[in-house]
């Protein structure tokens, strides 16, 4: 009798392990050039290539945060330029470089969310002080490999292209106020229904 209940639960953990060269982080740590590598999970350099301007390993968020980029391929040391970066990997978190910056993504899926943030200097200062940031949310299109304006007339164009459920029900929303307010409420949703699986090549 207790077989009897047992069977259906280890049935449903069965199909809920991952697919075989799916990576359950999505993306292997590591930096990226391209959007290609990234949407292969094929990085570029791994974490055990990095190197700091001492010629220490570092992971990958420090060593895109040190004055130096460097790396090992082949027992030789290489000079990475930032701007060369499309993103990296660190512990599993996935950042977009935009202008010598990274960029959390906040949601990752299909349609990934980050928001591009630069900090503001004052001019005036014999000394650079960060005042503020200049923020400006985004979305990766991994369908595409666009990054896109985040707002509502870019989500209504996806939803109508690629999903009409989604796309009536957002659109019958009573304000474009409220449109704005569950913009990533949908974004999420949509990433639901379309699901990102990312095959590591091997």
């Amino acid at each position: 009798m207790r077989n009897a209940y047992l069977l259906p639960l280890l049935f449903t953990s069965f199909l809920l392990l991952p697919a075989i060269g799916i990576s359950q982080n999505l993306f292997p740590d590591g930096v990226y050039f391209s959007f290609h590598q990234l949407v292969k999970a094929k990085p570029g350099l791994y974490p055990e290539q990095l190197r700091n301007k001492v010629q220490k390993q570092v992971a990958p968020k420090a060593w895109f945060r040190s004055d130096s980029l460097f790396c090992m391929i082949k027992g030789a040391t290489i000079h990475i330029p930032a701007d060369s970066l499309f993103a990296f990997v660190d512990d599993g978190q996935l950042y977009i470089q935009r202008k010598h910056y990274a960029h959390k993504a906040s949601v990752t899926g299909s349609l990934t969310y980050f928001t591009e943030s630069y900090p503001v200097h004052s001019t005036p200062a014999p000394v650079s002080i960060d005042l503020a940031k200049d923020i400006t949310p985004r979305i990766l299109d991994f369908t595409t490999g666009k990054i896109l304006e985040y707002s509502t007339v870019v989500l209504e164009e996806i939803l109508k292209e690629r999903d009409e459920l989604l796309y009536k029900e957002y659109t019958a929303l009573a304000t474009q106020k409220l449109k704005r307010q569950l913009l990533l409420r949908y974004i999420e949703k949509y990433n639901e229904r379309h699901p990102l699986l990312i095959k590591e090549e091997l």
